[in-house]
């Protein structure tokens, strides 16, 4: 079994030990332990990010517990290489193109969850193409 964890993990600060073990609370009530011990073992990057702040953020926008783990498991780079700022600016980018919260959740992050660690004008450049193909958005997104 290969540990999920190395020696520079060890130097934490005690708020980032405190974001941990929030963190994996906060998972532990979206994955079984095998689900998440599984998840830790193939991303052991996730150890070193905010995983209790992505969850609040999550759940701020109203994502279901379901959603949130199918977004991390599907995706769990977008924990690794992005942050949570990006991800509130791609939501609030696809607000502006006219989708509300239920249509972000259904519609963009199900379909395409990498959409949460997009710069803007990528974000318009996705919906672009989706609107020309016919892929679940329409003329509301100003596209």
């Amino acid at each position: 079994m290969q540990p999920i964890c190395d020696a520079q993990q060890a130097m934490m600060t005690p708020a980032q030990l405190v974001e941990l073990e929030t963190g994996l609370d906060g998972m532990l009530l979206l994955f079984s332990s095998q689900e998440l011990l599984h998840l830790l073992q193939g991303h052991p990057q996730l150890l070193q990010c905010p995983l209790a702040s992505w969850l609040d953020f999550f759940n701020s926008f109203g994502f279901s517990p379901s959603q949130i783990k199918n977004v991390v498991s599907q995706q769990p780079r977008i924990l690794i290489d992005s942050d949570v700022a990006r991800a509130g600016a791609a939501i609030l980018r696809l607000k502006q193109l006219g989708f509300d919260n239920d249509e972000v959740r259904h519609r963009v992050v199900a379909y395409c969850p990498q959409v949460l660690a997009m710069q803007e004008q990528d974000i318009d450049m996705l919906i672009r193409l989706w609107s020309k193909f016919g892929v679940g958005v329409d003329e509301r997104a100003g596209m």
